[in-house]
C-alpha cells in the first residue's frame, strides 16, 4: 500500500514538472495582445506623436507591435517612404530580436501594458495596449449631428449666440473619422478626427486645423485664434 501511495505521488510530481515546464514554453515575457504606438521621441528630444502621424498619412493603425505565445510577436512600423514593414521577433527578457538575424534587435522595457522600445540610434518609442481599440470606441460615440451652444473669443468673452447663428453654424461628426463644419468658413469644411484634433486635408484652408475636447455628447474646438466653439449633439 505505500508502495502504491509513494508511486502515485511521483507520478504526481512528475506531471506537475511537465505542465510546469508546457505553462512557461508557451507563456510570454511580455503579456499577449495588441500594442499601438502612441509616441516616438528623437535622440533630440523631438517627440512625435500619434496625431503627426496621421496627420502626415503615415497609415498610423498599422504601426503596433503584437505579442503572440512562445514569446513570438510582429513589429508593423513604416519606413522612409511610409510604406510598412512587418518584422517576425523573438521575445527575451531585453530585447525583441529579428527572427531571421539576431543581430538584428532593439531594447525594450515593459510596465503596465506599455511597451517602450530604444533603438541604437537613440531613437525611443512607445505602445500601449489597446490603445486603438479605446479611440475606436471614442470616434464611434462621437458621430452625430450637433448644435452650437456657446462661443467664447481668446480674450474669454463669450459672443451671443442666436438662433440664426445655430442654423448656420453646425458639426456633423460621420463614420469613418470624418466630420464636417458649417458656417465657420465660407465654405462647408471637410476635416478628419484623429485623437486630439480635427484638421483639413488637401485644401487652400491651412489654418483649418483645431484642437478639440469630446466629453459626453459635447465637442469644443478651439480654432488657431485661440476662439473655442462648444457644440452639444442633438441626435
Amino acid at each position: 500500500m505505500i508502495k502504491k501511495i509513494l508511486l502515485c505521488l511521483l507520478i504526481i510530481i512528475v506531471l506537475f514538472n511537465i505542465f510546469k515546464h508546457e505553462d512557461k514554453s508557451t507563456s510570454s515575457i511580455i503579456p499577449e495582445g495588441r500594442y499601438d504606438i502612441v509616441e516616438s521621441v528623437s535622440t533630440d528630444g523631438i517627440k512625435t506623436t500619434r496625431d503627426d502621424y496621421e496627420e502626415e498619412d503615415y497609415n498610423v493603425e498599422s504601426m503596433k507591435i503584437v505579442i503572440w505565445k512562445n514569446n513570438k510577436a510582429m513589429l508593423s512600423f513604416a519606413d522612409e517612404e511610409k510604406h510598412l514593414v512587418n518584422l517576425d521577433l523573438i521575445v527575451n527578457d531585453e530585447y525583441l530580436t529579428n527572427e531571421k538575424d539576431s543581430k538584428d534587435k532593439v531594447k525594450y522595457k515593459y510596465t503596465n501594458n506599455q511597451i517602450e522600445l530604444t533603438y541604437d540610434s537613440g531613437l525611443k518609442e512607445v505602445y500601449i495596449k489597446e490603445y486603438q481599440d479605446k479611440l475606436n470606441k471614442r470616434y464611434k460615440e462621437m458621430i452625430g449631428h450637433y448644435e452650437l451652444t456657446s462661443i467664447t473669443d481668446k480674450e474669454g468673452e463669450n459672443i451671443p449666440v442666436t438662433d440664426k447663428l445655430k442654423k448656420e453654424l453646425y458639426l456633423n461628426v460621420l463614420e469613418n473619422k470624418k466630420a464636417t463644419l458649417n458656417g465657420y468658413l465660407p465654405n462647408e469644411i471637410n476635416y478628419s478626427i484623429n485623437e486630439n484634433h480635427f484638421y483639413a486635408r488637401y485644401t487652400e484652408f491651412s489654418k483649418t486645423k483645431m484642437d478639440y475636447i469630446y466629453d459626453n455628447n459635447e465637442i469644443t474646438l478651439t480654432n488657431f485664434e485661440q476662439t473655442k466653439m462648444n457644440f452639444k449633439k442633438i441626435d
